[in-house]
């Protein structure tokens, strides 16, 4: 993580090297005219400001940074309340131009680091700090609520050499055993010794810890995909888990800022895999025994198709990419739906259809006040289920009036669809929609064709 601390103060200076120890990427200006120019020059994740900063007051400079370095989190070193006020200024005006948090003297290096972690909690794998490893005591079963965890297959499981969080078995319900703890040097035996020994397939970890593992994923794919082959490292695995991790912090969190900037990262590195993979036919052909999420799979298609595209530029691919992740974020409104294994429409009743017809543009009602989401991302989500023929929903549209980039979800949703209802191959799947005209008349011809020759290149 990158800190920016403008400041004249010597014991605020003095912090700069306990940031260093903890495995920040610090930077110090001494007035004002120099933070402006770190803030022009490089894309920072915590501004601390001392509010007495001189050559460019603290206003100005909030200002400059909320242009030109927005994902900053902006804190406000303040001597004390009386100096606030002195000043005529007060907490709820300082938040309203885009202070996170007034920090009042005494300043503590860790009490300022535990700070950034609770406010970026993606990037807090980057300072654990390592610890001597102990023995496993079998003894030693937690009885901790099922609800706190989430879980990664072993074969899919990544870390680094250092262990970035605890982790666990499951015993049974509401029954753990912790194998390693966050810091201490990755054991490999000792994961396949026990879980052998308790015959499970399964890694469990903290649901705190999933945000700061999601993006130790994503910076790891990012390494491989510039140096491996994609097939050859298991890449595809990997990239299922990590997306349906990512799924799993929308549907729980939400959509801040953070989660959909971590988002875009994930897409870029699904395409930069799917581009750059001479074997994706390979790949595709495995996708289904790697995931049962439908909105990974629509992800993984909706790359395929766009990149055969040649209208489709890189911001409109991150466009695309994201509302395929998001593209049935309407369900979510459903209660009965996601109570009831997911029925297929010719199993609901009248009721429950006339709802669940509606719901894209529920889904585009949830992002529509969001401002950090793109009016493509939304879009998408509103009309990915409408058809070239006009037998889509909820609106009916046909042809042109139907977006775009909506029109390359809406396909690759569909045929992930097919793909999970028939239980056949991608390959098999494509043999039974492409010589039915009442499936392809759904869909722009064109597109058709993008999405075939993901299964025939080589």
């Amino acid at each position: 993580m990158k800190v920016l601390l403008a400041t004249t103060n010597f014991v605020l200076k003095s912090l700069v090297p306990e940031f260093k120890a903890n495995n920040f990427s610090s930077e110090y200006a001494e007035n004002g005219k120099v933070a402006q120019t770190l803030l022009a020059d490089q894309n920072f994740d915590f501004f601390f400001i001392d509010i007495e900063i001189k050559n460019h007051g603290f206003l100005p400079l909030i200002k400059f940074a909320r242009i030109n370095s927005p994902k900053a989190v902006i804190y406000l070193f303040v001597p004390s309340k009386d100096y606030l006020k002195s000043v005529d200024l007060t907490e709820k005006e300082l938040k309203e131009i885009g202070i996170a948090n007034i920090l009042y003297s005494p300043f503590e290096a860790k009490e300022l680091i535990q700070i950034m972690q609770k406010h970026n909690p993606y990037k807090s794998w980057q300072i654990a700090t390592p610890v001597a490893s102990s023995e496993l005591d079998e003894s030693k079963e937690q009885t901790l609520s099922d609800q706190l965890f989430t879980s990664v297959s072993i074969e899919s499981f990544s870390t680094h050499n250092i262990s970035i969080l605890d982790i666990y078995i499951r015993l049974g319900k509401d029954r753990y055993l912790k194998l390693i703890n966050k810091g201490e040097d990755i054991d490999p035996t000792r994961i396949k010794k026990y879980s052998e020994k308790h015959n499970v397939t399964q890694l469990y970890f903290k649901t705190d810890d999933r945000a700061s593992y999601i993006n130790y994923v994503n910076s790891l794919l990012k390494k491989v995909s510039e140096k491996a082959h994609l097939s050859k490292i298991g890449g595809e695995k990997i990239v299922t888990s990590i997306t349906e991790k990512y799924l799993e912090e929308v549907q729980t969190r939400g959509l801040s800022p953070a989660i959909y900037e971590e988002g875009l990262s994930l897409c870029d590195n699904i395409s930069s895999l799917i581009e750059n993979n001479s074997m994706l036919t390979q790949v595709l052909n495995q996708l289904p025994g790697n995931t049962k999420n439908h909105q990974v799979l629509t992800t993984f298609y909706t790359c395929v198709i766009s990149i055969n595209e040649e209208w489709v530029g890189k911001k409109t691919l991150m466009n695309i990419l994201m509302g395929s992740m998001i593209h049935n974020v309407g369900l979510l409104k459903l209660d009965w739906y996601n109570h009831d294994s997911r029925p297929q429409l010719s199993q609901m009743t009248d009721a429950q259809k006339g709802e669940y017809l509606r719901y894209p543009e529920k889904g585009y009602e949830m992002l529509a006040d969001i401002p950090h989401i793109p009016t493509a991302v939304k879009q998408i989500v509103l009309q990915h289920c409408e058809y070239e023929n006009g037998t889509g929903y909820p609106m009916g549209l046909r042809g042109t009036k139907i977006y775009p980039l909506a029109k390359i979800v809406g396909l690759a949703s569909y045929f992930s669809n097919l793909i999970m209802t028939t239980g056949l191959s991608p390959k098999e799947a494509l043999k039974i929609f492409i010589p039915d005209p009442e499936q392809t008349g759904k869909f722009q011809a064109q597109l058709i064709k993008s999405l075939v020759r993901g299964f025939t290149r080589q």
